[in-house]
C-alpha cells in the first residue's frame, strides 16, 4: 500500500512542467517525464513506471502524456521507440 503511495506521487512529479527551451520549437517547456526520455540513462526509469506503477489514474497520465508527445519523442532513440512499443504491448493485452 505504502509503496503504491510513493510510486503515485512520483509519477505526479514526473509530471510536472518544467521549463525547458530545448524541449520544443517554441520554448515552452514540458514536463520531468519529457526531459527524462530524452537522457541515456533517465529514460530507463520511465521503462521501469510504466511497468511497475499500478494501473490508475497517475498511470494513466504518464501514458497520456508521453502519447501526447509521441511524434516528436519517438525520432529521438531507439530507447524512446521503445517505452512506446511497451505501451502499445500493454494496451493491447486488454
Amino acid at each position: 500500500m505504502c509503496l503504491n503511495i510513493f510510486l503515485n506521487a512520483l509519477i505526479l512529479y514526473f509530471l510536472q512542467v518544467v521549463s525547458d527551451d530545448t524541449l520544443n520549437q517554441e520554448g515552452t517547456g514540458g514536463t520531468v517525464v519529457l526531459l527524462m526520455v530524452r537522457d541515456a540513462y533517465a529514460n530507463y526509469v520511465v521503462q521501469t513506471a510504466i511497468d511497475v506503477v499500478p494501473e490508475g489514474t497517475e498511470k494513466r497520465m504518464l501514458i497520456d502524456e508521453l502519447k501526447a508527445n509521441e511524434a516528436h519523442l519517438v525520432s529521438l532513440s531507439f530507447s524512446v521507440s521503445y517505452i512506446f512499443l511497451r505501451i502499445t504491448d500493454l494496451f493491447s493485452h486488454r
